[in-house]
């Protein structure tokens, strides 16, 4: 038992320092050489983090679909049929949240990334603000992914999947807060971006 405890803590810190602290290494030292670690660790989680935990979520998203087959009765059932773009297209209440919760998904993904972009090609300071608010849109895809649409659409039986996937909910927003301090109350972040819009009379003197 011991040796399996070990074993999984072992290829769990493997993994964590691959996937993580190496490309913290390289984005600190290579290519544009960012000047701090922190910008650096908010750079990796922004791209490579954030985006495996949204993907996570598809792996809870699709097993709503069996809904429709384990409890395929009730005035509440995911297999009530509605209407989705004609008279002769019908698709189930739970077809209809898995496709729109894998659209969210993926488009956090897409805005984890580009904050995370913007935070390395250091263009001046609004991209500095607008990665932080990339980062805050990516967690609203999130949590309506998961939080909202669950409930909505699916009513009482997408109470499982809250309750399932709460926790990776809170750790996603806990990282998002983080981040936005670190790049928010640190000084030196900010006078690392550019001001772009300047004082053209400033400029001529």
């Amino acid at each position: 038992m011991q040796e399996e405890v070990f074993n999984y803590w072992g290829t769990l810190f493997i993994l964590v320092a691959f996937v993580c602290i190496f490309p913290i290494y390289v984005v600190k030292t290579r290519g544009r050489g960012l000047p701090f670690w922190g910008l650096s660790t908010c750079v990796v989680v922004l791209f490579l983090f954030l985006p495996m935990l949204s993907l996570g979520f598809i792996r809870d998203v699709l097993p709503t679909l069996w809904l429709s087959v384990m409890e395929p009765t009730g005035s509440d059932a995911p297999s009530i049929q509605m209407l989705a773009g004609s008279l002769h297209k019908m698709a189930r209440l739970d077809q209809v949240y898995v496709v729109l919760a894998i659209m969210f998904i993926l488009v956090s993904v897409g805005q984890s990334c580009m904050a995370a972009w913007m935070l390395y090609v250091r263009h001046n300071r609004e991209s500095l603000l607008r990665a932080i608010r990339f980062m805050w849109c990516s967690g609203a895809m999130v949590v309506l992914a998961t939080g909202v649409l669950p409930l909505v659409i699916l009513r009482s039986h997408g109470l499982t999947l809250v309750k399932q996937s709460w926790w990776v909910l809170t750790a996603y927003i806990l990282v998002l807060a983080a981040a936005t301090a670190y790049l928010r109350m640190r000084p030196e972040i900010a006078e690392f971006y550019p001001v772009s819009h300047q004082d053209h009379s400033a400029k001529r003197k």
